[in-house]
């Protein structure tokens, strides 16, 4: 294999984040859609009609009344409150905002839906509905939103799939990495470590600090190829495994780290993933958590509501979550003194202790 020097990485300064919101788009996650069909498909499927002629209505409310899944009609409304078009109270229900109802409400002289429907027309995600659909559930929706389902997730190849999450993660991996949550620490596995968007970083600043990427076993190849890019796949070591399907057989450790993990996680999974690091590791050691996290009131930030979207469209009860529902998962599993510390484009570490003896 080819060796390449090792590069100084500078620290990010600018926000990708913020670029990415200004795109409108949560790239890199699935195959991505733009803002606008997200609120096309909120259109046909009757949302905004619906809250129109209610006023306000919680989520289950609407779910009685809409053909929208639960965890379609949570994810739609999570983009459409970070939009501001729909405004959510204390208790849990929603309401349109001036802009909805006078520009998506079919009733308004100034409706633009059909617009929206015209220009938009990837078809609804099947995860997002109740059932498969049939005439009925498409005539009561208006029959106008498309029903098709989508595509598989991406037309990628897996080389392809890991190089746009590396350009996506690395910028806020390096500021991870150099966030001084690290500092101390001198054995670290990093469960599906994709690329290595932290542990390049922190190979190349860590001199001392010993690394491991699990990951699955026919990613590795591409990973060490990534690896040697930066000249340090003679620092990071590459071990197979499915996280989430086999048993864990891993070197010792007093750091693991989840970086874009847990989103594709049903709850379960999550809280089976924290009593496996706690299992694992030794007294005081630590574990991370790297995600981009939805608000406690699930209505934002954008970039959180349209990657949650994505995960709710590829896997019936994945989402993005917010640092209270770490907490728990952390707290459950036995760690204690649970952290939150912004890092970039609205990524944040979620950290918490082992116990001492």
């Amino acid at each position: 294999m080819t060796r390449h020097t090792r590069p100084v990485l500078p620290t990010p300064t600018a926000d990708i984040g913020d670029f990415t919101e200004r795109l409108g788009v949560a790239w890199g996650v699935s195959r991505g859609v733009s803002l606008i069909q997200y609120v096309a498909w909120s259109e046909g499927g009757g949302l905004f009609s619906l809250l129109a002629q209610r006023g306000r209505m919680t989520v289950n409310e609407m779910f009685d009344l809409l053909p929208f899944s639960n965890g379609g009609l949570e994810a739609l409304l999570g983009v459409l409150a970070s939009l501001q078009l729909v405004e959510r109270d204390q208790r849990g229900a929603y309401r349109l905002t001036v802009s909805a109802r006078e520009f998506l409400v079919q009733e308004s002289p100034y409706y633009i839906g059909a617009t929206l429907r015209l220009s938009q027309n990837h078809p609804l995600p099947t995860a997002y509905l109740k059932a498969p659909p049939t005439d009925e559930t498409t005539s009561a929706a208006s029959a106008t939103v498309p029903w098709s389902p989508l595509t598989t997730y991406s037309p990628w190849t897996p080389a392809e799939r890991l190089r746009i999450q590396h350009a996506r993660n690395f910028a806020p991996g390096v500021v991870a990495a150099r966030s001084g949550c690290f500092d101390g620490i001198r054995r670290l596995i990093d469960i599906g470590g994709g690329s290595g968007t932290i542990a390049i970083p922190l190979a190349l600043d860590h001199a001392d600090m010993e690394i491991t990427i699990a990951e699955l076993p026919d990613t590795l190849e591409d990973i060490r190829t990534i690896l040697a890019e930066y000249g340090v796949d003679d620092r990071i070591q590459l071990i197979p495994l499915d996280a989430l399907r086999e048993e864990w057989h891993l070197p010792s450790c007093d750091a693991m780290l989840f970086g874009n993990f847990f989103h594709f996680c049903v709850d379960t999974e999550c809280r089976d993933l924290a009593a496996r690091a706690f299992a694992h590791l030794p007294a005081g050691g630590r574990i991370w958590i790297h995600e981009v996290l939805m608000s406690e009131t699930r209505d934002g930030p954008l970039l959180a509501a349209l990657w949650s979207a994505n995960m709710a469209a590829r896997r019936q009860g994945c989402r993005q979550r917010t640092a209270e529902e770490f907490r728990r998962f952390l707290d459950d599993a036995g760690f204690e003194g649970p952290t939150v510390v912004p890092t970039s484009a609205r990524f944040w570490l979620v950290g918490a202790r082992k116990p001492p003896l």
